[in-house]
This record gives structure tokens, sequence and C-alpha cells, in this order.
């Protein structure tokens, strides 16, 4: 697959991850031992610590919504 296809498109400053598999078994591993895992992981990782925040936000402007 062309590196351009595997990124999110209208993504900005996003790393390509090459992971050498089929795309059907792309985020199936075997263990943590699995040298696609260990190549995943930080960058979902790190897409948790941003999107946290924002779910929060997201959940008190619901609750006060709600409370109105």
């Amino acid at each position: 697959m062309p590196a351009a296809l595997a990124v999110i498109p209208g993504a900005v400053d996003v790393d390509a991850i090459p992971l050498h598999k089929h795309h059907i078994n792309m985020v199936k591993f075997g263990s943590v031992d699995d040298l696609a895992f260990r190549i995943v992981l930080p960058h979902i990782m790190s897409m948790v610590q941003v999107a946290m925040p924002e779910v929060n936000n997201h959940w008190e402007q619901e609750i006060k919504m709600r409370s109105l």
C-alpha cells in the first residue's frame, strides 16, 4: 500500500506507521510481544492521552445540559 494511503485523509502532522501485515490482520496481535503491537501501542496511548480531556469535556457539557 502506498504510504499516502496509510494515514487518515485530512490528518495533519501524522506519522505513517508501516506494518507488514495483510490489511485484515493489521490490528490482530498474537501477544504483547508481537512486534506490530509494540509499534502501534505507543501511538494508541498517545491518542488516548489527547482524547481523554476532550471526552471529559463533552461529558461535562452533557451533564450541564441535562441539569437545565
